[in-house]
Order: structure tokens, then C-alpha cells, then sequence
């Protein structure tokens, strides 16, 4: 999982995609236990293994000492002196999905924007795929004055609950490119879309929604920031979809590990 093994200041725009707010509460983190292994080849390649409780995904505490369980790889290498790229891929295991997905506890029918910002999954499934890519050009591999960064993530979970038929699921995609042009400017780019399974106990509604961003950075260090972002969200399924304008400072204190790919 390419955009969640970040730190969310490394971010270029003020929010994660809809599909991450959807599926992994905008930043899906647990307790647990990681392994990885990075392969003696030529090329980096790298296999991860995970085991996590589960109570930040499904919002809710349960008696499972393993709720979730996740399997990825990595793999990447540089095309000459300026291009870099990495591609991966990404299965995890709920297997809180009866605990979180079986109660009727939508019989509101309440369609807000449940897709919004949020510390747990609000659509959960109990297989999840993904797969991600990710290319950047420096010029002779030099980022610190100009960078082009071009992402993308595609996610699927299928069996919301013990009801779901192959029918019922959950996916989504986004494409983003952030372009530094100059040592503190950075313009970033974003569009993607969710279609999402809503749960209301042995039935489900289907709900859609299409976001594209516009962002403007600038870096006053690497521990500082103010940026103005445009959002465009199009759907008849949430209430609270429409256009929105931030404009946010960010600012880190201490230090802390270094930046992943």
C-alpha cells in the first residue's frame, strides 16, 4: 500500500483520496507485528507480513487477538541517472467483518458523506486488494529543486458482511501528480472515484462518487507549510458532497524517521 506506509505531512494534498477515507479511514495504522524482507536481487524487492488486532479498522473493541492480517510486496530500480519507479501489491485479511458489518446499525439511511475524513474504515470487506504504482523524474536524480511525482492505487474488498452477494463490494481508484517547480513550490494534481456498498443489515445501497483535487504548496522548510487546496466532489448518494476550498498550515515539530519512496 503505497499512500498509507507514508507519513501523512509527506502528503501533497490536505486530505487522502475518497477511496482511502472510505476503505482504510484515511490512514489505516494498529497494533501489531510487522516482518519484512528485502530480497538479495538486483533490483529492490521487498515481502512484508503483518498481523494487527483490528480495533482501528472496525471502530470497535473486540475478544480476536488477530483481526487483521496483511501480505505485500514491493518491488522497484531507477531508469538511468533521473526516472525511479515502484510498483506493489497488497492483501489483507479482516476478519472483523461480522463484528463491524452484521448489525443493522444503518436503518437511518442516513447518506451523508460517510466517506470523509475518519480514524476507522466506514465500508469494510473482508478481503482487500491492492495494487499501486508510482513513477518519479528529478532532473540527474537531484529532487531537492524539481520533482515530478506520478501515483496511482487501485483498491477492491469484496464481502461487506456475512449477506453479501458477489454483488456487493467495495472499490475505488485515484490517480495523483505533484510537480515541485521550484525548492518550495509544488503543484499537485488528483482525480479518482469510489463505488461503495453501503450496509443496512441483509441488504446493501449502492453509492458512487467521483472527486478530482487542485493543490498549490509552499514550503517554508521541511517543517512548515501553507497550502490552498480545491476539491470537487460529484454524487447524488452523499448529502455533503460539493465543492470545497482549504486552506491549511501545517507545522512539525521534533524529529522523526526518514521519508519512504
Amino acid at each position: 500500500v503505497y499512500l498509507n506506509g507514508r507519513h501523512t505531512h509527506e502528503d501533497s494534498f490536505s486530505e487522502r483520496p475518497a477511496v482511502y477515507r472510505a476503505l482504510l479511514g484515511s490512514h489505516y495504522y494498529d497494533d501489531g507485528l510487522q516482518i519484512t524482507a528485502l530480497m538479495p536481487t538486483d533490483f529492490y524487492w521487498q515481502l512484508s507480513a503483518e498481523g494487527f488486532n483490528g480495533r482501528q479498522l472496525s471502530g470497535q473493541s473486540h475478544d480476536k487477538s488477530l483481526g487483521v492480517y496483511t501480505l505485500g510486496t514491493k518491488l522497484g530500480g531507477d531508469i538511468g541517472d533521473s526516472h525511479s519507479w515502484q510498483v506493489g501489491g497488497s492483501y489483507l485479511r479482516n476478519r472483523l467483518t461480522e463484528v463491524s458489518g452484521s448489525e443493522d446499525d444503518h436503518d437511518d439511511h442516513d447518506h451523508s458523506d460517510h466517506s470523509g475524513h475518519s480514524h476507522n474504515a466506514q465500508y469494510t470487506g473482508k478481503d482487500l486488494y491492492i495494487a499501486d504504482a508510482v513513477w518519479k523524474w528529478a532532473p540527474s536524480g537531484n529532487a531537492k529543486s524539481q520533482q515530478l511525482t506520478v501515483s496511482g492505487e487501485f483498491l477492491y474488498a469484496d464481502k461487506p458482511n456475512q449477506y453479501a452477494s458477489s454483488e456487493d463490494f467495495q472499490r475505488g481508484w485515484y490517480m495523483a501528480a505533484s510537480y515541485r517547480f521550484q525548492p518550495q513550490w509544488t503543484v499537485s494534481g488528483r482525480i479518482g472515484q469510489v463505488e461503495l456498498s453501503e450496509a443496512h443489515g441483509d441488504h446493501f445501497h449502492g453509492q458512487e462518487m467521483k472527486e478530482s483535487n487542485i493543490a498549490l504548496s509552499w514550503n517554508r522548510s521541511h517543517f512548515s507549510l501553507i497550502r490552498a487546496m480545491f476539491t470537487q466532489q460529484d454524487s447524488d448518494d452523499f448529502d455533503q458532497a460539493g465543492d470545497t476550498l482549504t486552506l491549511q498550515y501545517q507545522m512539525i515539530l521534533g524529529a522523526h524517521g526518514a521519508h519512504q519512496f
